[in-house]
């Protein structure tokens, strides 16, 4: 009987061959045989990690394994800069970019300092030629920061593939050229959800202060004037929510649950599993204004700027406390401080300020603490909150890179 020597699988060398071709190089074995380069229909493994030459089991030609490679054709890409804005991202996430190739401006400290900005400057938010100077040679652009992607600054923006936007409201306030980026093919994918657990969060914090006049009887009691006041609890009082979306579900979740409270809502659309699930009712705006005891803004910004006016704010009652958590520009920033100011509103609180002349701004601040509540743009912020945000963001970049569908493409 002819027996058969089996022949056995050799581990291999993954390189770079001259002249930029990917070769796959099979170490010599006990018949001395070994692989030839591969071809341009043969592409082997692409996109190389840190190293340019690794050792591993070989595999099935075309069979794309975790070796910091992707399988493009007969073309090896290696993706330039990776842009990080905003608050930094963790160490691992960071390391994680470059082992995939890139190399990484991380935060906007560091991205000004590249430019040769000097170190007084780098709290402020990058401008747009600073913008077109760093998206220059960058390929992914993880945004967090307050800076503009103008359709000026995307259209320098030649070897830009992808926005991984932080945050939900990525076209909001002209974060970024939604009509530059679909012309000029860069896909943009938001974090949706991921920060609604902080909003919410804060949301209940600021209602609560108000209600309960916290800062301003902190304050006094810090100059040695505090005395106690007779104010009213939350329990049993009506929430009005406009816009019952992620962040407002969970509001509302925490007022019912955690508080008490009787919740009537406003929006697009209707909620039939929370209204069964937390006696929530459905009414137009009107309604929800005349009443509830807080009204609190939970919906997008573009659509709704001047949504709470003089007319609107004339409809609360004058015991009722605003709550702003999306945009100040969706509240009548003029009518707002003139109800403050007259005693026909209790109170408010936004998170973010007004982009209005200096004399709106004096108003505001005259208005005793028990009244208002401003926050610098900061309810969404937090380490648990950016953490959901960029393992959402990473899911983002690692489909495109592998060229899979985005999971939170938000742009066509």
């Amino acid at each position: 009987m002819a027996w058969r020597r089996r022949r056995t699988l050799r581990p291999c060398r993954i390189g770079r061959a001259r002249g930029g071709e990917t070769q796959v190089v099979r170490s010599r074995g006990s018949h001395g045989d070994s692989a030839a380069p591969t071809s341009k229909e043969d592409p082997g493994f692409l996109r190389p990690r840190s190293v340019d030459r690794l050792t591993r089991p070989c595999r099935r030609q075309n069979e794309v394994v975790d070796s910091g490679y992707t399988l493009r054709g007969a073309e090896s890409v290696r993706m330039k800069r990776a842009l990080i804005t905003g608050p930094a991202i963790s160490e691992g996430r960071v390391a994680e970019l470059r082992n995939l190739g890139f190399d990484v401006i991380n935060g906007t400290s560091s991205a000004l300092a590249a430019l040769s900005v000097p170190q007084s400057e780098h709290s402020r938010d990058l401008s747009e030629t600073e913008m077109i100077s760093l998206l220059n040679e960058t390929e992914i652009y993880i945004y967090g920061g307050l800076e503009v992607a103008s359709g000026r600054v995307l259209e320098h923006s030649k070897n830009l593939k992808l926005i991984a936007f932080l945050g939900t409201g990525w076209s909001d306030e002209g974060c970024v050229d939604a009509a530059a980026a679909k012309s000029l093919r860069i896909s943009v994918a938001n974090t949706p959800g991921a920060n609604a657990p902080s909003v919410a969060e804060v949301t209940m914090g600021i209602l609560l202060a108000l209600q309960r006049q916290i800062v301003e009887l902190s304050n006094k009691s810090k100059r040695g004037t505090g005395r106690p006041v007779r104010l009213k609890d939350i329990a049993g009082k009506t929430l009005g929510i406009v816009g019952l979306g992620q962040i407002g579900s969970r509001v509302a979740r925490h007022a019912v649950m955690g508080f008490g409270m009787k919740v009537i809502y406003t929006g697009p659309h209707e909620k039939p599993q929370l209204e069964n699930e937390l006696g929530l009712r459905r009414a137009p705006l009107a309604k929800v204004l005349a009443e509830s005891d807080f009204v609190t803004l939970h919906c997008p910004a573009r659509s709704t700027v001047g949504l709470i006016g003089a007319k609107e704010l004339a409809l609360m009652k004058p015991s009722a406390f605003l709550l702003n958590l999306s945009s100040p520009e969706i509240v009548d920033g003029h009518a707002l401080v003139d109800a403050l100011e007259s005693g026909r509103l209790a109170g408010a609180g936004f998170d973010g300020w007004y982009k209005e002349p200096a004399s709106l701004h004096r108003r505001f601040l005259a208005i005793d603490d028990a009244k208002l509540i401003v926050l610098p743009r900061t309810a969404w912020l937090t380490d648990d909150s950016y953490d959901r945000m960029t393992n959402i963001a990473f899911a983002n970049i690692h489909a495109k890179l592998n060229g899979m569908p985005l999971p939170n493409q938000v742009n066509p």
